[in-house]
């Protein structure tokens, strides 16, 4: 496959390009006319295909009750521009996750979806006071060393006010990204944990203290270290568009991470769904517990990606990267989330308002067309 683009988002920005495709990687980004049989998509932007680090369910499936709708997920993920993501499993018996790490070991027969990189795990060491929608029943203190030992655990978001700085070197020492998140500590305490090798804020802002100017607390500490990335939620409800646009300037370039934090409500008809254990109800807008605590999202990258360009006002480089480039980095795969020779073709076809056009996977359309 031979993409040709007046608008191709490479390292160093859009240019003209002719972007050589084969074995599912990319093979050379060449000059506008090198080659005479091609895709040519004209003004379509071609950008990397975006990468999803937090993502519990959609499509009605929730991925910590059923493991294989993994899946089923990913078929259809490539619609949103998603071609790989982490699962995300939320506090729940060790068992759910167990039963997801075997999932994701066995690619079905000819599946052309978005791929699961490994999973999540948002929980179980977790701050009962910042819950969020995790039962309290499963929330502990106790570490479950094992698990989090696992090669195929990319992230695990804890309270580092629930273990010490030692663990969380421990933990980052092995590849797995330590993220902070649904916590009640300090900005002390946070400090400390990203110096021993915390790498990420879970949804900034949601599930942890405010910003408070005689008590700064872990919002603050996340946004002051330059080597911590910052996870959004943005789909205006989560967090405030003027106060995403001041993170923005706040952090610079490279270190926010969009996700959609979605649940088994997205793509589906308001109403009654799950996270993880818990029941939670649809309006069409938001997913709420009874109590009305907010519980995930019914977001798309996609959605989430407009909304930063056409409400937040950001840079569509800088937003696009946050849904490819970053995200791809902070979890190790070099080989995805850029344009450039020897990575992975793994492409998303944008029209002029940055709509999903066509997902290009390993070299190959598994959404849209791009004739």
């Amino acid at each position: 496959m031979i993409l040709r683009s007046q608008r191709v988002l490479l390292p160093g920005g859009w240019a003209p390009a002719d972007v050589v495709c084969s074995a599912g990687y990319i093979d050379t980004v060449d000059a506008i006319g090198t080659h005479g049989d091609v895709f040519d998509i004209g003004e379509s932007r071609l950008v990397p295909g975006f990468v999803d680090v937090q993502i519990n369910g959609a499509y009605g499936h929730d991925f910590s009750e059923d493991a294989d709708s993994i899946w089923e997920v990913g078929d259809r993920l490539p619609e949103t521009g998603v071609t790989s993501f982490l699962p995300t499993i939320v506090s729940e018996p060790e068992a759910s996750a167990r039963k997801a790490l075997l999932a994701i070991g066995e690619v079905p027969p000819g599946y052309s979806g978005s791929l699961p990189l490994g999973l999540h795990l948002e929980g179980p060491v977790l701050s009962v006071d910042r819950a969020g929608a995790h039962d309290p029943e499963y929330l502990s203190a106790d570490v479950p060393r094992a698990l989090w030992a696992d090669p195929r655990v990319r992230m695990v978001t804890l309270a580092p006010e629930l273990v010490d700085s030692a663990l969380i070197g421990e933990i980052s020492a092995r590849g797995t990204v330590v993220a902070i998140g649904h916590t009640n500590t300090t900005f002390d305490t946070t400090m400390h944990a990203f110096a021993a090798g915390g790498r990420h804020a879970t949804h900034l802002f949601n599930a942890m203290p405010p910003i408070h100017h005689r008590r700064p607390g872990p919002i603050v500490a996340a946004l002051l270290n330059p080597s911590v990335t910052i996870g959004v939620i943005p789909d205006g409800v989560h967090v405030h568009p003027a106060v995403l646009d001041l993170v923005v300037r706040s952090i610079g370039s490279g270190r926010l991470v969009t996700v959609t934090d979605a649940i088994s409500a997205m793509g589906m008809p308001p109403g009654e769904h799950r996270v993880g254990p818990l029941t939670a109800y649809s309006d069409g807008t938001t997913m709420r517990l009874a109590n009305g605590t907010l519980a995930g999202s019914l977001l798309t990258m996609d959605r989430a990606v407009r909304f930063l360009i056409d409400e937040v006002g950001i840079d569509p480089i800088e937003v696009i990267a946050s849904a490819s480039t970053t995200p791809a980095a902070l979890i190790g795969c070099t080989e995805r989330g850029s344009i450039r020779p020897g990575t992975r073709a793994d492409l998303v076809v944008l029209d002029s308002t940055y709509q999903v056009r066509a997902t290009i996977i390993a070299g190959s359309v598994a959404f849209g067309d791009v004739e």
